[in-house]
Formats: C-alpha cells, structure tokens, sequence
C-alpha cells in the first residue's frame, strides 16, 4: 500500500490531539517525578513500531509525525494490513496498565518519519506503585481514546461507503485538520487504499463515493489532500 504523507511540516493538534496532548505531557512529567527513564527513539515513514504480541510490553508517546495503529488480516492475495487508527503528536498508545495482561491485535507503524518517547510496561507499573497519579492520568487518557474507538466503530456500521466516509472524514478533519479559505484541509495525503482499509471497504465504491461527494461540491482534492468544503453537508450524509 503507498504509504502516507504528511502535506506540510506540521501537524495541526485537533479535537482528540489537543487534550490528549496535555494528558500525555502530565503523565510524562509524573513518570519523571518517579525517576523513571524516557527513552527518545525515532522511526522512519513506513517502518513497523510493533506487531501485536508485542504491543503490551511497551507504553509510546508519539512526539512527533504521524504514525498509525492496524491489524494484519487474511485477503484473496497474501495478508494485509487495515488502518484502525491514526495517531498524532502527543498521542499515547501501545501499553495499557488496565489490560489485565490481554494481547492487542493491533500492531503500530509510522505513516511518515516519527519521533516516540518509550517507556518499557514493568517501569510504567512500578511508577504507579509509588505515585497514583500515573494511574489517573492513564485512564484519563484511556477514556479518550475508547471515546475515539467508538466514534471509529461508528463510521463502519452504514452500509453506503459513502456514508461511512461521511462519518470518517470529519473525525480526521477535527484531528489533523488545517483551516483555509475554502474550507478544513486534511493534513495527510491520503490514497484510496488508505480510505478503504478505514472504512472497511473496496477502493472502487471509495474511489466513486468520492467522485460523488465532489460533485455535490462537499469535498475536494487539492495537492494530493482532501478539502472539505462544506462539513455540514457530510455531517447530514454521515447521519443517514
């Protein structure tokens, strides 16, 4: 799959990224207090962070780039990869303190070169062992996400693809979206492919909900990003 690209140097911070940010930054400066160590690590666009089995061992703060979580599936052709999530700046993902010591079947990979603060699970713990703040901010942080996982959920119960993609498009408008003068620019450039693994659907019912939504005059392509030009209109087919 053509891997994802980042339209301009920065990231805009949206409706999840923004809290969570500052959820992130506290549950660092706690770890600090601990004298727990942060460990800087970066990552070229397109490599593998982590495969499932190995997704509980560590807890990543994505400080930079754009990375995404994915389950591997079996197609008509060899295995394949479906995008769940897509994560920025100040993110959190990978360990989980309240688990109970089950396996994710997600997998983490970077969308375009990342820079991550690691922080090994059996170090996580013991900082919550000797300072309960670590485990609030964790399941605040963890409350957002399921809220986000819901929302996610929700784009894939329409039949129409191109109501899922009504319900997707807004979701990544909020969260990596950028203002201009005719309407949110989403900051990625996204394919086809892309859309269609988040929405669980083919890349040609993506390929003409998007030819449609276009000539409805609801969204539009410019440099590789989608435009959305009229959010209340696809907030109406995202209701349907």
């Amino acid at each position: 799959m053509p891997m994802m690209r980042l339209s301009g140097a920065a990231v805009a911070l949206g409706e999840y990224a923004a809290p969570e940010g500052r959820g992130c930054r506290r549950l660092l400066a706690a770890l600090r207090e601990t004298g727990t160590p942060l460990v800087r690590r970066s990552y070229d666009g397109g490599e593998e962070i982590y495969r499932g089995d190995d997704a509980g061992r560590t807890l990543y703060v994505l400080t930079g780039g754009v990375a995404k979580l994915f389950v591997g599936y079996a197609g008509y052709v060899g295995s394949k990869d479906a995008t769940f999530l897509l994560l920025g700046p100040w993110e959190c993902f990978g360990f989980s303190a309240f688990a109970d010591g089950r396996k994710s079947r997600f997998s983490a990979g970077a969308v375009t070169d990342c820079e991550a603060i690691k922080v090994p699970g059996a170090l996580v713990e013991r900082a919550i062992r000797r300072r309960p703040e670590v485990a609030l901010e964790m399941a605040t942080l963890l409350e957002t996400r399921l809220v986000e996982y819901e929302e996610l959920l929700g784009c894939l119960l329409p039949r129409r693809t191109e109501v899922r993609l009504a319900k997707l498009l807004p979701i990544l408008g909020r969260k990596f979206g950028e203002t201009t003068d005719v309407g949110v620019a989403i900051g990625l450039r996204l394919t086809r492919g892309d859309l269609a693994t988040m929405v669980a659907s083919t890349r040609e019912s993506v390929t003409a909900a998007v030819i449609g939504l276009r000539k409805k005059g609801i969204l539009e392509m410019e440099g590789g990003r989608i435009v959305l030009l009229d959010p209340e209109r696809l907030a109406e087919i995202g209701r349907q």
